[in-house]
């Protein structure tokens, strides 16, 4: 047992170990959560490193220091909770099972990481990679749709005589392309379930082009970025050729591709 003198100095207040064992407990909790590592808590609380890091293992597996009652089977997660977990999926798809469980310990709900995952099945939630789109304005979505209904009546043989281009990075490293989101079937392309994505995000630079009959050159491109003289460039010495034979050969006029980029459009490249 340790004493401590309390406020008014009559009387000792007893503290118990299990008392100042619990305080430390949350201390640790406190100092995780601030990004203290487990060698800092240590020596700040006064416990050994093993100690700590099982209280870290504890809090990681349930989102809680609090001690787990093993009851033989899945503690059950009522209408409420689901009611709250569906919530939390909707508003923060991309947050992580530890996130999750950090929320649900704040209504005293404690779930390893298996029983979490099967209530999110329950949910008919399922854990996805994540889809990665162009970040559009909404004149870009007006513009495509308006292109979309235009030709959305042309024929099989109409289509076989557009060569389709673009510019596409490739990154070596990037935790964002392994990045999952939890959602439900058919939601894969909804707003909130993607992450935007923009040109020139660093990379290697590809450019290349296919058709109905198959693919054309693939040119690296050793930048960043393309400006209208490198892509210029490009079409004069790799592309071009290439489109003047499969032209001869298909016996048929093709329409090149491209999209609105600066490089694209610019009066340069015109």
């Amino acid at each position: 047992m340790s004493a401590q003198i309390s406020k008014d100095c009559t009387r000792p207040l007893i503290i118990s170990e299990d008392e100042t064992k619990e305080n430390k407990t949350w201390e640790v909790f406190y100092l995780l959560r601030t990004h203290h590592t487990v060698r800092e808590i240590a020596d700040l609380v006064g416990l050994n490193k093993s100690t700590v890091q099982d209280i870290k293992t504890k809090i990681d597996d349930y989102g809680s220091p609090l001690p787990h009652k093993q009851t033989g089977r899945p503690s059950k997660i009522n209408e409420r909770t689901e009611r709250h977990l569906n919530r939390i999926f909707r508003e923060d798809p991309f947050a992580s099972y530890k996130e999750i469980n950090v929320e649900l310990a704040k209504l005293d709900v404690f779930a390893n990481i298996e029983t979490l995952q099967s209530y999110v099945d329950r949910l008919d939630f399922k854990s996805y990679r994540v889809a990665h789109k162009p970040r559009l304005a909404a004149r870009h979505c007006k513009s495509r749709l308006r292109w979309a209904k235009e030709h959305l009546n042309w024929t099989e043989d109409q289509w076989r005589s557009v060569v389709w281009s673009d510019e596409s990075r490739f990154c070596v490293e990037g935790s964002k392309l392994r990045k999952r989101v939890l959602r439900k079937e058919g939601e894969r392309y909804d707003e909130r379930n993607i992450i935007p994505t923009v040109k020139w995000g660093g990379g290697a630079m590809v450019l290349r082009c296919f058709w109905g009959g198959g693919f054309g050159p693939l040119e690296i491109i050793d930048t960043s970025s393309v400006d209208q003289e490198k892509y210029i460039n490009i079409l004069a010495n790799k592309f071009h050729p290439w489109l003047t034979n499969v032209t001869l050969h298909q016996e048929r006029d093709f329409i090149f591709q491209e999209d609105g980029a600066s490089c694209h459009t610019g009066g340069y490249t015109r």
